[in-house]
């Protein structure tokens, strides 16, 4: 009984580990994604002026 509580707990914090890197993964992909398509509009701006 102790050790399947022990497994549970364990279990419950891998699981929160996982989605909250998930999330952070996911943060980091759309900021990236915005981040590049800035990028992109900057350097039509930069062409344009050039």
């Amino acid at each position: 009984m102790i050790k399947l509580t022990y497994l549970t707990k364990k279990r419950m914090i891998l699981s929160r580990w996982l989605a909250s890197g998930l999330a952070q993964l996911v943060l980091w992909f759309v900021s990236y994604k915005q981040g590049s398509a800035t990028l992109a509009m900057a350097e039509n701006i930069i062409n344009k002026v050039n």
